[in-house]
């Protein structure tokens, strides 16, 4: 029989001998190699060197840190600007605050003194009454009718002189300004314009125009003869302006000029706007002479009653709600 194990044993042998050789070999290949040498990915199809797919992100990672570094820098900038230009921003805006209460206060100011002197100009009180504002026409009229005596009745002069020069012409409308404002939380201003038909002139105004109604008449006259008694010397004489208020429509009265004699106690009634003047001087002559005037003005006027009556001096004013009681304290004054 033929020996099989020997032919295993020897089968095994070049078996062993082999895998020796194979290992020897790769020792081989493995020292031949220089140390360390690293050969790089490549690509099958182009032969081209390819970088790890860390390396990308790296490259992307370092673009935005630039980026950032770049944007924070341009912001760090726009920041320190925005702060220069708040505070001048502020310092502006406290400015104009300040320069706009200034104009405010101001322009209230302003408005409030307009609507108090037109307000003015609707009331007729002694105040008007100007006789330095007519001392250079009282001279002329004097030296041009020779008036330098001191006799009653010389005040008819400067009536007719009124009545001569000074036109007659009813009041035009004048607008008067009233306003309101508010400054919290947003400046408003509001204007409110009216219309009124009262406007009460100076002596100067009266003068420098050539015209006027009833109470710029009588102001200019009673001026001019408070001036001309100052001038000559009078001193027992009385200027009064009288004011007439009548029953019926707000704005309805008159305004003329009474002069009073104490001594002799005559009265003397000077209206131009009425064309009226006292041309008899009988001593205690007040009560009818009032009274004449009166009547006269009911029936050129047509007025029914009269409600109240003012008398301005320089010094004074005086009131009276009954007719009677006017006409008794002309008499006794």
């Amino acid at each position: 029989m033929p020996n099989f194990s020997h032919r295993e044993e020897k089968k095994k042998v070049y078996i062993d001998i082999a895998l020796l050789a194979l290992l020897l070999a790769l020792i081989i290949i493995a020292f031949t190699l220089p140390l360390g040498e690293y050969k790089p990915y490549t690509s099958s199809e182009e032969g081209s060197i390819l970088p790890p797919p860390s390396f990308k992100l790296n490259i992307s990672n370092n673009n935005l840190t630039k980026r950032y570094l770049e944007l924070k820098d341009q912001y760090d900038k726009l920041l320190e600007k925005y702060i220069i230009l708040s505070r001048e921003y502020e310092a502006l805006r406290k400015e104009c605050s300040s320069y706009v209460n200034n104009v405010t206060r101001e322009l209230m100011y302003e408005l409030g003194r307009i609507h108090k002197m037109l307000l003015q100009r609707t009331i007729i009180d002694r105040s008007f009454l100007q006789p330095n504002e007519t001392t250079g026409i009282v001279r002329k009229i004097i030296k041009e009718y020779n008036l330098t005596s001191r006799k009653l009745g010389n005040e008819i002069y400067f009536y007719y002189w009124i009545l001569r020069e000074i036109k007659y012409s009813k009041d035009q409308p004048h607008p008067l300004i009233s306003y309101e404002y508010k400054v919290y939380p947003r400046f408003s201003l509001n204007i409110t314009l009216t219309y009124i038909n009262q406007f009460v002139q100076s002596p100067r105004e009266t003068l420098n125009r050539g015209e006027g109604d009833c109470e710029d008449q009588a102001i200019l006259l009673a001026s001019m003869l408070i001036e001309y008694h100052r001038q000559v010397g009078i001193t027992n004489r009385s200027v009064f302006l009288i004011e007439l208020r009548f029953k019926g429509e707000r704005d309805s009265g008159h305004v003329a000029v009474l002069v009073k004699d104490r001594v002799l106690n005559i009265t003397l009634v000077l209206d131009p706007a009425a064309s009226y003047c006292t041309i008899t001087f009988n001593e205690n002559n007040t009560s009818m002479e009032l009274e004449n005037w009166l009547n006269y003005l009911k029936k050129n006027l047509m007025y029914r009653t009269v409600t109240l009556v003012e008398l301005h001096t320089q010094d004074k004013t005086y009131k009276f709600y009954k007719v009677k009681d006017f006409i008794e304290w002309m008499i006794h004054y």
